[in-house]
């Protein structure tokens, strides 16, 4: 791991310099915030320790630096500072800027350890990305020949060819089921099969299964931008139950050994799920557990008592909050399992028996 220290300070960060260096760590000291932010776009960090305050003039140089690199080459950042800036995470509402008092080191070298297998991976995607967009500009001359093209569809086109060429760098890579959420979401209006949960103050983290939700409506119907209002005023959705439920309710016996139960499962899982209303959904640590959705347990909730996040909760209006969105195909697989099981048409009890007599071979 690369880590950059941006301090006029050498004494306030020896700790963390001396820690770095018994790690194996690159670590280089910038002195001065004068040209500190082409240092840095020179060194390339994977993670810079980024002072505030200029001692020497007294001026705040930190912010010019962390905002270049929020908005140019954006990588992990802990602000250590003597300075109280406790309102610094809650502006920028990301996990990867942190905000550390100075006066003990520990805390940063935590951290440190914390992001150490994450940070020089996100240096790679910031070098493949650009890879994939030098890529893309290949299409260039096609749109710059098409008359009257908008500039959002010319976005659109350019954003789904990097897209397309940075996914086929880990096509081949078997991926944690987890990766099938989009969290935190990223579309501004409820999707179909996002998970939303209950707002309990009384529960941990986490919390139970039964406190979470999955949306079944149509996500056309959900928008609510400022050219087009949701076309409903509640959204169906299904109950969520322990994982348990995925493979009980009667389908096993009583002692079915552990090996059988299993194979069952990863049949089904392959599937996408189980007897057409049963759909499992994977553990995402620290953010929601095991799950599967009982797509029999259906409820309409009012789409104005679901906040878009956590942070846009409203305590007099909001009654769940939304966790995640599912990834494509996965939440094709339950939106086909909900067909199955809302479509299937009702048939009166005939003489089967009869009829398949007729039709076996005799």
């Amino acid at each position: 791991m690369k880590v950059l220290i941006v301090d006029d300070q050498q004494a306030t960060v020896k700790g963390i310099r001396d820690y770095c260096e018994d790690q194996g760590w690159m670590c280089c000291i910038i002195e001065t915030f004068e040209n500190s932010y082409e240092k840095l776009t020179d060194y390339n960090p994977d993670v810079v320790i980024l002072d505030w305050k200029n001692q020497e003039t007294g001026s705040y140089d930190g912010e010019d630096i962390l905002k270049n690199i929020w908005e140019n080459s954006f990588r992990p950042v802990i602000v250590f500072s003597a300075m109280p800036l406790s309102d610094l995470e809650g502006r920028y509402n990301h996990r990867l800027i942190k905000v550390i008092q100075k006066g003990d080191e520990e805390p940063v070298i935590q951290y440190l350890e914390n992001i150490k297998t994450t940070a020089p991976v996100l240096s790679t995607i910031r070098t493949d990305f650009n890879d994939a967009m030098t890529h893309a500009l290949n299409i260039f001359d096609a749109i710059d020949q098409t008359p009257n093209i908008e500039e959002r569809v010319q976005k659109y086109v350019f954003a789904k060819r990097v897209l397309s060429h940075f996914s086929q760098k880990i096509d081949d890579a078997q991926l944690p089921p987890w990766t099938q959420y989009l969290c935190p979401p990223i579309s501004t209006s409820l999707c179909t099969c996002d998970v939303v949960r209950c707002i309990n103050e009384n529960s941990n983290p986490i919390g139970k299964p039964e406190e979470y939700f999955v949306i079944l409506t149509a996500s056309c119907d959900m928008v609510d931008s400022k050219t087009q209002t949701p076309k409903v005023k509640n959204v169906l959705c299904a109950q969520c139950c322990p994982k348990e439920w995925y493979y009980q309710n009667g389908q096993f016996q009583e002692g079915t050994s552990r090996k059988k139960i299993a194979a069952s499962v990863e049949k089904s899982l392959k599937m996408g799920y189980t007897n057409e209303y049963r759909v499992a959904l994977p553990e995402m640590p620290r953010i929601l557990p095991h799950l599967t959705i009982d797509l029999k347990q259906i409820m309409l909730i009012p789409l104005t008592e679901i906040a878009l996040s956590q942070m846009n909760i409203n305590s007099e209006q909001h009654k769940y909050y939304r966790i995640t969105s599912i990834d494509s195909p996965y939440r094709e697989q339950i939106v086909w399992a909900h067909m199955l099981n809302s479509c299937r048409p009702g048939i009166p009890e005939r003489d089967l028996e009869t009829w398949t007599n007729h039709i076996a071979p005799s």
